[in-house]
C-alpha cells in the first residue's frame, strides 16, 4: 500500500500519510474520484507510466489522459510517456459507491470520504513512485501557475501476526537507505497516518488490536 504525506499547510494532522484523493469540483464523481489518482505517479528514468482505467469506466480515459498529461508536464516538463498499465478495483470494503465496492470514511471537519482499493497490473523493474499532485503558485501573476509539491511517498507492508512496517522512499521515489522505516504501532497509529489510512488499514486487517 503506498500512501502520499499531508504537509503542515493542511488542516487536521499535519505530517501524516494518506491515500492519494482530494475533494470533487464536478458532480460526475467517477470522472472526478479517477482525476484524483493523477497525485501519485510511476515513472523510470526514461519516461513515466500512463494509467489505464478498469474497462467498465473506459468513457472517463480521455479526460483521465489530459489530467494525466498535464500533471507530468508540470512535475517532469519534457518528459515521455513510456509504458502503460491497466488499473483494477478491488471488490474490496464493506462500503458501496455507485456499485463499487470501498471504504468510506468520515474526517475531522465533518468530511467524509469513499475510499477505492485499486491494482496496478505493471511489469518490470526499476519503476519509481512519485508525488505528482500540484498546488496553485499566484504571487507575481495574474494567471495560476502551478507548481508541484514534491512530498516524500511511504510505503505500508503487513507482517503475518505483526504490525505493519513503514518505508519512505526518496523524493525521487526510491526506497531510502537512510530513511527513518518504522513499525506501526502505538502512538504511530494516531501521528504517523490520517483517520483515511486508518480506516483503510483497519479494513484490511492489518492493524493489531492495540
Amino acid at each position: 500500500m503506498h500512501l502520499g504525506k499531508r504537509d503542515k499547510f493542511l488542516y487536521a494532522v499535519w505530517n501524516a500519510a494518506e491515500p492519494s484523493g482530494g475533494m470533487a469540483a464536478d458532480v460526475n464523481l467517477d470522472s472526478e474520484r479517477f482525476c484524483e489518482a493523477v497525485e501519485v505517479g510511476l515513472y523510470n528514468t526514461d519516461g513515466w507510466v500512463r494509467f489505464l482505467l478498469p474497462v467498465e469506466f473506459e468513457a472517463y480515459q480521455g479526460a483521465f489522459d489530459k489530467e494525466q498529461r498535464y500533471a507530468w508536464e508540470i512535475t517532469k516538463p519534457g518528459f515521455p510517456c513510456v509504458a502503460e498499465a491497466r488499473l483494477e478495483i478491488l471488490p474490496f470494503g464493506r462500503d458501496v459507491f455507485n456499485s463499487v465496492s470501498g471504504v468510506i470514511a468520515g474526517g475531522p471537519v465533518g468530511d467524509f470520504s469513499f475510499i477505492t482499493i485499486v491494482k496496478l497490473h505493471l511489469e518490470g523493474v526499476g519503476w519509481r513512485i512519485l508525488d505528482t499532485e500540484m498546488r496553485a503558485d499566484n504571487s507575481g501573476s495574474k494567471e495560476p501557475i502551478w507548481l508541484p509539491l514534491h512530498r516524500r511517498v511511504v510505503a505500508i507492508v503487513p507482517r503475518v501476526g505483526k504490525s505493519p512496517l513503514v518505508f519512505q522512499t526518496t523524493p525521487d521515489g526510491e526506497l531510502d537507505e537512510r530513511g527513518l522505516h518504522f513499525v506501526l504501532d502505538g502512538e504511530n497509529r494516531e501521528l504517523a497516518i490520517s483517520h483515511l489510512s486508518r480506516a483503510v488499514l483497519t479494513e484490511l486487517g492489518w492493524l493489531r488490536d492495540p
